[in-house]
């Protein structure tokens, strides 16, 4: 009889009481889209595949900084994405911030890449935090990011408070000898740490490597470092040999595009012949020159360096000339497993120009039967079959060919002369005949022609005859 009333408002009374949560998958692409949506920001479409296999790659992306806060939040709980790659995405301090929390809360992230991300010293204070307590973080790449001095501090403290970072990589930041105690600090309290990366730098000067040295040498797990175009040369070449002699595990050693000349390769190679742990040395695109690779080559061999280990050692670009080969055969008869690449050996070559006997002879057979007239040809090799074994000389072999009435011009003739030359400036005809002769060995003389009948005595025969008849 009643209508039934419309909802006073209770429900939505209710739910303001008790706020509604929606529940997301553990991946976190769902959650992902729709704060994107909430917040009108551009979402990624690819995320959502990504955010099921092990790795974010948002490289070269030009990802909103924004966008990496909602990244973080969805990675919260995901437990199969363990790389995150954002490398060249120019990233705000706020979005390391993030990162941090990320880092810190999700124990199955171990490869974060900011190469390009010019995150600056504000940002690597910003992911101190995340850095020193992840437990998980193995791999760290903040090449190009602009850290300066200020940020190595930074980095330096997270880096010796975290215990499982085994590659840190840090090529073109500005640092310089403003930087080697951090470095130093960073080097020699790092119990986890196997590879560094330091390329792009300039870290050339004496007091920047002694204090990287003394780092290197308390630290007993780097394996890998990189110090390749830092225009490391003279001031450095003294604390590299002693690097070299002393190193406890370094296992390879990056050192090309420096400023290396001869001189700075002697002493580098005096280090090398007493190392027995390093198996790689790259030295390529270092201003050496043949000597310098001839040191270094030689110090790798056998007899220089009994106990070496070494597998590569890379000269690329470096040219070294012919006195190397005896020292690269030696390597790869008792060290077949040693690899050198160099630029290429100066003068490892024998000329081996067009055969000038052959070519006078194919072109005398030319000349001699170029005439139209069939009467004015001649072979060449009648002629040569016509010689003698004895020398003589060149008016008589001129006279010989004129007499033989072959049309060859004088510069040929010349040239003939001058290339079989005997005792005395004469013409070596036995030398000439044999060589034509293993040229062209079907060469026979022509067959004799029969001779013939003179026409006028047929005719007086014919008329005795008939004189005869008619008497």
């Amino acid at each position: 009889m009643y209508p039934i009333p419309d909802d006073p408002g209770l429900v939505p009374a209710f739910w303001t009481v008790h706020e509604h949560q929606t529940t997301y998958p553990d991946d976190g692409a769902e959650k992902f889209f729709d704060m994107a949506e909430t917040f009108k920001i551009q979402s990624i479409k690819a995320l959502g595949d990504m955010m099921l296999s092990n790795e974010i790659k948002l490289q070269y992306y030009g990802v909103d900084p924004r966008a990496i806060r909602l990244l973080c939040e969805a990675l919260m709980n995901n437990i199969t994405v363990n790389t995150i790659n954002l490398t060249d995405n120019w990233l705000s301090e706020d979005s390391c911030y993030h990162l941090n929390d990320l880092l810190l809360k999700n124990s199955y992230v171990e490869t974060l890449l900011l190469s390009g991300c010019r995150i600056g010293a504000k940002g690597v204070a910003r992911l101190r935090d995340g850095i020193s307590d992840s437990t998980t973080l193995i791999r760290l790449d903040l090449d190009s990011c602009n850290i300066r001095n200020e940020g190595l501090d930074y980095l330096t403290t997270a880096v010796c408070e975290n215990k499982s970072l085994e590659s840190l990589s840090l090529a073109d930041n500005h640092l310089d000898e403003s930087c080697a105690d951090a470095l130093q600090k960073l080097v020699s309290c790092s119990k986890t740490l196997r590879v560094l990366g330091l390329s792009w730098n300039s870290l050339y000067t004496a007091e920047t490597w002694k204090k990287l040295i003394k780092g290197i040498e308390r630290n007993e797990t780097l394996i890998d470092l990189d110090l390749s175009w830092n225009a490391l040369g003279k001031e450095c070449v003294h604390y590299l040999r002693q690097l070299l002699s002393r190193s406890p595990a370094l296992k390879k050693l990056n050192l090309s595009g420096n400023q290396f000349y001869d001189e700075n390769a002697t002493i580098i190679a005096r280090g090398l012949a007493r190392n027995a742990v390093l198996e790689e040395l790259y030295l390529g695109n270092n201003p050496l020159k043949a000597e310098g690779a001839f040191v270094l080559v030689r110090a790798a061999t056998p007899k220089r360096s009994p106990e070496s280990r070494l597998r590569v050692l890379d000269l690329t670009n470096v040219w070294a000339n012919k006195a190397i080969l005896h020292e690269l055969n030696a390597i790869a008869n008792d060290r077949p497993w040693l690899e050198v690449k160099l630029g290429g050996i100066l003068s490892n070559y024998e000329i081996h120009g067009p055969d000038v006997k052959a070519l006078l002879f194919k072109r005398a057979n030319f000349e001699a039967m170029r005439p139209k007239r069939k009467r004015q040809r001649r072979n060449f090799g009648h002629f040569v079959l016509s010689l003698t074994e004895e020398p003589i000389s060149r008016s008589t072999f001129m006279e010989l060919v004129r007499r033989f009435r072959m049309k060859l011009s004088k510069t040929l003739v010349d040239a003939i002369m001058n290339e079989f030359v005997g005792i005395r400036n004469t013409v070596d005809q036995e030398l000439l005949k044999s060589v034509y002769m293993t040229q062209y060995p079907d060469t026979t003389l022509p067959p004799e022609r029969p001779k013939k009948k003179r026409k006028g005595k047929k005719k007086g025969l014919k008329r005795k005859k008939k004189v005869k008849a008619k008497e």
